[in-house]
């Protein structure tokens, strides 16, 4: 299967934006759009950087770099991502942010206007964590989504304390737990990948096939073999869908922060819903139609009800208008869902609508959904 051109981080630090924005590439593509490159560096910095999108649901929230950091070598991590993208603050085209040191040396001199910020090309529509012990869940989203974004410890790349890596067959496994450094993506696997191929080896055979972000160099094209066995790798791995930027014309959201809690209900664990009331304010010359909606998860296999009001009579009560759409489902993996409602919404510009989502644990665990903080 065709996968996007390798890419090349330098000695910036922005492996987790990569990552993520690579999860996106590859899922267009395997849905039948055309190759694509969108920019890493424009999700990097919006990631560190304010801005409030058109309808004002942003308002309020900040993100800053603390004096004389840049955001081009603090680092991150796919949590960081993931919220920039539900956002739509990406994925933007290559061409918009490039990724120069001439491009980064302006952004940290002068910053990235507002303006920039929703210039999207694709959006992140839904995004799945999953638990990286099951393997065979990991191939199930490789096969679904067409990669999973993980991280590691990389070893004997601009440093060393252990032989982890084989040059020679483009292979690593390391069998100490040093924590986690580097962010790349898996596309692939091989369960007869011999263990004698690691210069450590591990315990048995088998390894994902690897796509790193240190150009096309490295490793065989820029691809490795990472053993089933390497004890660094982490817990959680990600899948995400994408969809083309014209699916979608508005988003209405109040999540600007950086990290998820959750919330739960504790007179009844099992069971909880959570709404959020808006003002339709994307058409001001009429209707506004409403197509789909979010919600994030903790819960695998947890059946959601998705139910949309409109005409509230009581701006404190969301279930005081009219009931226009119910959807159900179930849940594969923790994570965000974009849910499709079965009939377009339309919505009266100035009217008040209302989100209702339900989570139900069927298996005696609690049910909790996401709400987004500081």
């Amino acid at each position: 299967e065709k996968l996007p051109s390798i890419k090349d981080q330098g000695s910036y630090g922005i492996c987790w934006a990569m990552s993520a924005i690579t999860l996106l590439e590859i899922n267009m593509m395997k849905n039948g759009y055309a190759e694509d490159d969108y920019s890493d560096l424009h999700l990097a910095y919006y990631a560190y950087h304010t801005a409030v999108d058109e309808l004002g649901g942003l308002e309020g929230d900040e993100r800053n770099l603390q004096g004389g950091m840049s955001f081009a070598t603090s680092g991150g991590n796919y949590d960081m991502a993931v919220s920039t993208l539900k956002n739509w603050k990406g994925a933007a085209e290559e061409e918009l942010v490039p990724l120069t040191d001439d491009v980064i040396k302006r952004l940290e001199e002068e910053g990235l206007a507002e303006e920039y910020a929703f210039d999207d090309a694709a959006y992140m529509k839904s995004f799945y964590a999953i638990d990286m012990m099951a393997v065979e869940d990991v191939k199930r989203a490789i096969v679904d989504y067409g990669a999973v974004a993980i991280t590691y410890y990389m070893d004997g790349a601009f440093w060393s304390k252990t032989d982890c890596y084989n040059p020679d067959n483009a292979a690593y496994y390391c069998p100490h737990d040093f924590g986690t450094n580097h962010g790349v993506v898996i596309v692939g696997w091989d369960d007869n990948y011999a263990a004698s191929n690691f210069s450590t080896t591990p315990p048995r055979n088998g390894a994902w096939i690897v796509r790193n972000s240190w150009g096309s160099d490295y490793g065989n094209a820029g691809y490795f073999y990472l053993s089933y066995a390497d004890v660094t790798i982490g817990e959680t791995g990600y899948a995400a869908e994408a969809v083309p930027a014209s699916r979608y014309d508005h988003n209405y959201q109040y999540d600007g922060g950086v990290y998820s809690d959750y919330i739960y209900d504790f007179r009844n664990y099992s069971e909880v819903k959570a709404a959020n009331v808006f003002t339709a304010k994307g058409n001001p010359t009429g209707a506004e139609r409403i197509t789909a909606v979010s919600f994030e998860t903790y819960d695998v296999n947890c059946q959601y009800i998705v139910a949309v009001y409109k005409g509230l009579s009581d701006g404190t009560n969301p279930e005081s208008g009219e009931l226009v759409s119910w959807q159900e489902g179930t849940t594969s993996y923790v994570g965000s869902y974009t849910v499709e409602l079965p009939q377009s919404i339309y919505v009266d510009e100035g009217s008040t609508f209302s989100v209702v989502v339900t989570l139900v644990n069927t298996n005696d665990g609690i049910a909790a959904i996401a709400v987004e903080r500081d």
